[in-house]
């Protein structure tokens, strides 16, 4: 098959910061949570507790081949010399620690000579690259972090939180520099602990302080979680609960950390290369690859379920989306899931795995067999048993184009219908790797390949046009992009044949995108 041409896809991407989680629709990482754990603080860049990544065998032929894409193919056409290493350079420390709190500058220092040789070590006349940059750097990063952890876990056992003098603290340290060691580090992270601590307090006051509505008690949501586990039953102080969500959310994001794998980094890595030639071209690792495909296909091969971690590391099912797992009637929300395998193969243990490696293993081919080991909610570990599901189509039609009719108030007898078509994305057929080509598509059926956004909104039309509206609004303000060509040919829906974009080139050559479909849909 011929592959689609580079422009018929306009995507935008959002970039997860640091101490964020990702999250996505089904079967994929909703929420990360984990026990604290206790690390010994040192001066000095400590021992990382987990062996320290380093390049894959084909890393450096990635950094190689993607380097060379972006030189060869983006519309700059700029070579990766030493302007653009050092731009490379900064802007990896920056997706790693983007408010300048864990680097320090003898860490800047250790690492400057990589500053003008990136370009040098990525491109080569081997054809392949040296990835060991990126790797170097991640582990340090991890090293600080858990450095801030061990920190952050020690005061908030034994520091008192007072707020009785006048402070004031950046909030944002983007354009700050960076500590100029480990001792001005943690005086950035204790002020920073100091904030994050206040504003929880200050939140639990304007709780208490809201207007409840009648029958609504004042206590959080949680607290029936929070009650002390000794026998007594006393509740927890609100010094304890700030300082119990704070520890979590700090063990938790070290582990988001922890999780990274070889992809991960490069990924990071490679995006702060792709974001030198322009802020909207990213690089994918395979995963991040593979939900984008889903995304433009509003659909995956799976279970159909939404899952996330809970905070004993176990993967936990939070809602169930028509398909295999809700049609079973033996599986619901706050089951836990505990291993998975493929068809006949051995169980492999899902507790404490990383969240997209659970997800990885549950989705696969249509009509393929995977088996949960299951351990139902609030049940133990002796009432665990095993489900055998076949992975079917999950449509996401939460993504897709959805139309209503409203009624207005009008001047005449009879309020005024609109049809509202509400388009969060130009979504296509897309297979990472094996893109058919637009017209081998119309050859074969459109619909034989999946979902469009042209189809759909003209079915839509069609039911406004029943229903007899006296207009139509294209709701397009959650819309991120997606195909060029479905947006072209949605445009066609609406216009009768003509121009609908041009696309220029590097070396100034137009290419003028047209409807040449004669007639309208809608008029």
């Amino acid at each position: 098959m011929a592959a689609w041409p580079l422009r018929a896809w306009l995507v935008a991407l959002g970039v997860t910061g640091v101490f964020t989680a990702a999250s996505a629709a089904v079967e994929t990482v909703e929420a990360k949570s984990v026990a604290s754990h206790t690390l010994a603080v040192g001066d000095a860049a400590p021992k990382i507790s987990l062996a320290p990544l380093s390049p894959g065998p084909n890393d450096g032929r990635i950094a190689y081949v993607t380097a060379q894409m972006l030189w060869q193919n983006h519309y700059s056409h700029h070579p990766l010399d030493n302007t653009y290493s050092e731009m490379f350079f900064d802007r990896y420390l920056e997706a790693l620690d983007p408010q300048h709190l864990h680097f320090t500058q003898a860490d800047l220092t250790e690492f400057n000579h990589y500053r003008d040789r990136l370009d040098d070590l990525t491109v080569t006349n081997k054809r392949t690259g040296d990835a060991t940059p990126a790797f170097e750097i991640f582990n340090r990063f991890l090293q600080r972090l858990e450095q801030r952890v061990a920190f952050a876990e020690q005061e908030l056992k034994q520091a008192k939180f007072e707020f009785t003098a006048e402070e004031r603290m950046p909030i944002s340290r983007k354009d700050a520099p960076y500590p100029q060691d480990l001792e001005a580090a943690k005086k950035l992270w204790w002020q920073r602990l100091r904030y994050e601590y206040l504003q929880e307090k200050l939140a639990k006051h304007s709780a208490k302080d809201a207007p409840q509505a009648k029958g609504t008690s004042t206590e959080p949501a949680h607290s029936a979680a929070l009650q002390n586990t000794a026998g007594e039953g006393r509740k927890k102080s609100e010094s304890e609960e700030i300082v119990e969500t704070l520890s979590r959310r700090y063990a938790r994001n070290l582990r988001l950390f922890r999780e990274w794998d070889n992809e991960d980094v490069m990924q990071t890595y490679l995006t702060a290369l792709a974001h030198v030639y322009d802020p909207h071209s990213d690089y994918m690792n395979k995963l991040q690859a593979d939900n984008f495909a889903i995304g433009m296909n509003n659909t995956l091969f799976g279970i159909g379920a939404v899952l996330t971690t809970d905070l004993d590391g176990f993967c936990k099912i939070q809602e169930l989306k028509p398909g295999p797992a809700m049609n079973s009637k033996k599986i619901k929300a706050g089951d836990r899931i505990v291993a998975v395998a493929q068809s006949n193969a051995p169980p492999v243990d899902a507790i404490e795995m990383a969240l997209n490696k659970v997800v990885q293993m549950i989705r696969g081919p249509k009509g393929t067999e995977v088996r949960l080991t299951v351990q139902p909610a609030n049940k133990d570990a002796a009432d665990r048993y095993v489900l055998s599901l076949v992975r079917d189509e999950i449509k996401l039609e939460d993504q897709a184009a959805k139309g209503k009719v409203i009624e207005l108030p009008s001047s005449g007898a009879e309020p005024l219908r609109l049809g509202v078509i509400d388009l969060p994305s130009f979504y296509a057929p897309m297979d990472v790797g094996r893109l058919a080509s637009l017209p081998e598509m119309e050859r074969a059926g459109r619909h034989n390949y999946g979902r469009y956004t042209s189809v759909d909104v003209a079915a839509l039309l069609r039911k406004f046009k029943d229903e007899k509206v006296s207009g139509v609004i294209l709701d397009l303000r959650r819309n991120g992009g997606g195909s060029l060509e479905e947006a072209i040919k949605l445009t066609g829906l609406f216009i009768k044949e003509g121009p609908v974009v041009q696309v220029r080139n590097s070396n100034g050559d137009v290419v003028e995108d047209r409807d040449d479909v004669d007639g309208v849909a809608y008029d």
